[in-house]
């Protein structure tokens, strides 16, 4: 955890999304296909979900969120063509969050 209550593996993907954004001067190594693209987003919008549950819930919802966010970062860094995004699909869609 940084000093500013973010979890390290967030701040590591920002730095790579930012740099996916910067056509001019990065290129990525293998092109990420729409659907790992939507599910990684969707991924983060869950996450940034989770920073609004109730006092109660903050710990399990901060161990929740490094749990999905490094699961988004190990789709970026796997070196398997055939990754599947299926584990992180089904965490984002049976995730109960109550706020």
């Amino acid at each position: 955890m940084a000093s500013d209550g973010q979890v390290w593996v967030s701040k590591a993907l920002v730095t790579i999304e930012e740099l996916e954004k910067d056509a001019k001067h990065v290129a990525l190594l293998e092109e990420v296909d729409e659907e790992d693209r939507i599910v990684r987003t969707k991924a983060r919008q869950v996450a940034d979900t989770l920073k609004q549950v109730s006092a109660d819930q903050q710990e399990a919802a901060k161990g929740v969120e490094l749990l999905l966010l490094a699961t988004v970062l190990q789709q970026y860094s796997a070196d398997d063509e055939e990754t599947d995004v299926a584990v992180l699909e089904v965490c984002i869609i049976y995730l109960p969050l109550k706020a």
